[in-house]
C-alpha cells in the first residue's frame, strides 16, 4: 500500500488502488486501510460521520482511515489502535509545494524518496533505545506514525500536523475482583467470536502455558470444533513440547509438533530478515524470527494452502500487569507529584511532571536526552493531558503500560504478518488478546481487581498473582499435577534454553561472519564501532558467550545490513 499526495496549485492524491467511498457532492471521500488480522467490518453508507475522523476510527475499530476533505482542502489519515498495520510517512519539498508519502512497507516508502540516506539518529535509537517511544526509522526523514495518532496534510500549503485521535486515558471503573473476573471472561469470549467464526479452521499455536490454554479452554466452551493444536520445538529437544502434549491430552485433542532444524533456521533467518523491520529483541535468531518460516511452511502443507486462521495467545500486560513491587512506591510518588503540579492543558510537561513520569521506571519516552528532541509533535502534550485526568494511581500505571509496551505489540503484528505473506499468504493471523475492545475493557480494571484482591496485589511479583485473571478463567479441571496453576505459568519460556541451538552452531556463526566480511558492510561496521554501538565477535567461542542484549544488538546489525546493502543505501 502506497499513498502519494502532493500539495500546491497542482495538488494530487494517489491512494494506490484503495477503494474510495463518497461522502458528499464536493468530491470528499473516505477510504479504509484494512487490518489483515480481523474480518472486515462492511462499509455502512447509512453512517453519516461527515469528515469526523475519530467517528470513523471508532466504528471501523480494526482499520486505519484515510479521508479527503475537499471543503478544507486537506487529507486526514489515522492509524488504528492497537496497531494492526504499520504506517510510515515521509514529507519533502517538490516544485510548488510539498509531497507526503505514506506506506505500510518501510522499503517501499524508502524506494520513493529521492537520494534516501541512512539516519544516524535512527540507527542509534534502533540499536540502543528500541523500546523508547519515538518516531525515527533507520532512514533519514522516514518516520513512524504511532498507533492511535493521525496526520493532517494541507493540500494547499503542505502543512503537516500530527496529533492523537485515540483517548489513551481510561478511568478505573472496575475495582471488585469478582466483577473483573466476569468481565475478563466475557471480553475474551467476545474477542474470539469477533475474530473467528465456528466454521473457520483454527490453528491454535499451543505452548501449554496459561494464555494458550485459556484460548483452548474458551474455544471449547464456546463450541468451536475446527480447532487443531500446534507446538514448536527445536530438533532433538523435547522440553518445549512436553508440557504442551500433557495439556493437549487433558483436553483430548491431538497436538502436532513442528520441529525446527537449526541449520535451516539460520538460513531462513538470514533470508527473511530483510523483509521485516522490527526491534532487535524481536529479530534475534533464537526466537520467532527463526521459527516462523518453518511454522508457516508446515501449516501451509497441513491445510493444503487453503485458508486458515492461525491463533496466537500472547497476552500483553493489559490484564496481567507486569509492574514490579519496587516500582509501586515510585508510582505513588509520581502520582502525587503529577496531581500537585499538573501541566497546563496542551502544553509540555513541566520539570516536576517530567520527574514524576521518570519515577515510573521504564517509561523512557520522557528522558532528557537527544531522542526527546525527535519525538513526534504532540507526544508530551498527550501525556500532559492524560495525567491531568488521572484520578487513580492505577490509571497512571495503565499509561505506563500503554506507552511502554506499545512497540512490542506492533513489531510482533508486523513481523508475523510479513512472514505469513511470504510462506502462507492464504492464512490469517489472529490475536484475541490484541483486540482493541478487549484491551479497552481490561484497561479499566484496578490492579487489585486484576490480581484478585489486596493480598495478591502485595504478592504481585509472583507470576500467579500477575496471571490471576487468566488462571481463574480456565474452567477445565487439570488433574495431572498437584499444582495446576503453577504448571500453566511460563509458556514458551519453558523451553527457551534449548532454543540456543538455533544460533549457537558454527555454520550460523560462519554465515553471519561472511555477511560482516562483505566489502559493502565494512563502512557500516566501522561506523558502529567508532560510535561504540557494536563490535563484531572475534571468534565462535565469543559468539556463543554473547549475552542476551548482545545477541539482540547483533541481530539488529544484521537487519541493518539486510536493509541497506540490497538497496545500495549510503551508510553513515
Amino acid at each position: 500500500m502506497l499513498i502519494d499526495i502532493k500539495s500546491g496549485p497542482t495538488s494530487s492524491v494517489d491512494l494506490g488502488g484503495i477503494a474510495r467511498h463518497k461522502l458528499n457532492d464536493n468530491g470528499s471521500y473516505f477510504s479504509l486501510i484494512r487490518s489483515p488480522n480481523h474480518p472486515e467490518i462492511p462499509v455502512d453508507d447509512t453512517k453519516d460521520f461527515g469528515v469526523d475522523l475519530k467517528s470513523y476510527a471508532n466504528y471501523y475499530v480494526n482499520d486505519s482511515i484515510c479521508i479527503l476533505d475537499n471543503d478544507k482542502r486537506r487529507i486526514l489519515i489515522s492509524r488504528d489502535w492497537p496497531g494492526n498495520i504499520m504506517l510510515y510517512y515521509w514529507i519533502g519539498d517538490i516544485e510548488g509545494g510539498k509531497r507526503l508519502v505514506v506506506s505500510d512497507d518501510l522499503e517501499q516508502i524508502a524506494a520513493e524518496i529521492p537520494d534516501v540516506k541512512a539516519s544516524k539518529c535512527g540507527i542509534e535509537l534502533f540499536l540502543t533505545k528500541y523500546k523508547h517511544f519515538h518516531s525515527q526509522t533507520i532512514y533519514e526523514g522516514v518516520k513512524i506514525l504511532p498507533q492511535g495518532f493521525s496526520l493532517e496534510f494541507n493540500l494547499t500549503h503542505g502543512d503537516l500536523i500530527i496529533k492523537p485521535w485515540f483517548e489513551f486515558h481510561r478511568p478505573i471503573v472496575i475495582t471488585n475482583p469478582k466483577h473483573a473476573q466476569k468481565e475478563f471472561c466475557s471480553a475474551t469470549d467476545a474477542s474470539i467470536q469477533r475474530i473467528v467464526s465456528k466454521e473457520d479452521k483454527i490453528a491454535l499455536m499451543f505452548s501449554g502455558g496459561s494464555d494458550s490454554t485459556l484460548l483452548l479452554d474458551r474455544l471449547i466452551h464456546l463450541g468451536y470444533k475446527n480447532v487443531s493444536l500446534f507446538n514448536v520445538e527445536t530438533l532433538g529437544q523435547v522440553a518445549q513440547s512436553h508440557r504442551a502434549k500433557v495439556r493437549a491430552k487433558a483436553y483430548g485433542i491431538k497436538l502436532t509438533c513442528i520441529e525446527i532444524d537449526p541449520e535451516q533456521a539460520y538460513k531462513d533467518w538470514l533470508k527473511s530478515i530483510g523483509k521485516i523491520y522490527s526491534a532487535p529483541s524481536d529479530v534475534r535468531p533464537n526466537g520467532w524470527a527463526s521459527e516462523l518460516p518453518c511454522v508457516y511452511r508446515t501449516l501451509s502443507e497441513h491445510y493444503g494452502k487453503r485458508p486458515a486462521n492461525i491463533m496466537w495467545g500472547y497476552a500483553r500486560p493489559f490484564h496481567g500487569c507486569y509492574v514490579r513491587p519496587k516500582h509501586i512506591p515510585f508510582t505513588f510518588l509520581a502520582y502525587t507529584l503529577l496531581r500537585l503540579f499538573p501541566a497546563t492543558k496542551g502544553q509540555h510537561l513541566n520539570l516536576l511532571g517530567r520527574f514524576g513520569l521518570r519515577l515510573l521506571g521504564k517509561i523512557g519516552f520522557v528522558e532528557d536526552n537527544k531522542s526527546a528532541l525527535d519525538q513526534i509533535a504532540g507526544t508530551e502534550e498527550v501525556l500532559a493531558d492524560c495525567v491531568n485526568e488521572v484520578k487513580h494511581p492505577d490509571e497512571l500505571i495503565n499509561l505506563k503500560l500503554i506507552f511502554g509496551y506499545i512497540d512490542v505489540q506492533e513489531w510482533e503484528l508486523h513481523r508475523f504478518q510479513a512472514e505469513s505473506n511470504t510462506y502462507y499468504p492464504q492464512a490469517r493471523n489472529v490475536w484475541p488478546f490484541y483486540d482493541r475492545r478487549f484491551q479497552e475493557v481490561t484497561m479499566t480494571m484496578s490492579l487489585r481487581a486484576r490480581f484478585g484482591g489486596v493480598m495478591n496485589w502485595l504478592r504481585m511479583y509472583c507470576p500467579k498473582s500477575r496471571k490471576n485473571l487468566t488462571l481463574n478463567a480456565i474452567e477445565k479441571e487439570l488433574p495431572e499435577t498437584s499444582s495446576p496453576a503453577e504448571s500453566l505459568l511460563g509458556g514458551n519460556y519453558y523451553g527457551r534454553p534449548s532454543m540456543k541451538a538455533l544460533y549457537q552452531n558454527e555454520k550460523c556463526y560462519c554465515a553471519i561472519n561472511d555477511l560482516f566480511s562483505q566489502p559493502q558492510a565494512q563502512r557500516l561496521l566501522e561506523y558502529l564501532s567508532k560510535e561504540g554501538l557494536f563490535e563484531v565477535p572475534r571468534s565462535f567461542n565469543e559468539f556463543c558467550e554473547l549475552s542476551v542484549p548482545a545477541i539482540e544488538k547483533l541481530s539488529g546489525v544484521v537487519l541493518l545490513l539486510a536493509h541497506f546493502i540490497p538497496n545500495r543505501i549510503q551508510c553513515p
